[in-house]
């Protein structure tokens, strides 16, 4: 991944770092957020989701940044 992120120009390069940190932040927010809701009687989170999560809200970041600099 880090190969193949020096090979893109400044733009790609730009996308995928703001790509990176709302889905970093998402995912976050989303956790914490969970954390709170199972203080109130929400069943526990299995953290092995947090990754799969990551990567959904990558793509989701990735499609909305690539829609905004179209």
């Amino acid at each position: 991944m880090v190969r193949h992120s020096r090979r893109l120009d400044e733009l790609h390069r730009r996308i995928q770092l703001e790509a990176v940190i709302i889905s970093f932040l998402a995912t976050m927010m989303f956790c914490i957020t969970y954390g709170f809701l199972e203080n109130v009687g929400f069943p526990p989170f299995n953290t092995m989701f947090v990754g799969f999560g990551m990567v959904i809200f990558y793509a989701i970041a990735q499609l909305l940044v690539l829609w905004k600099y179209r």
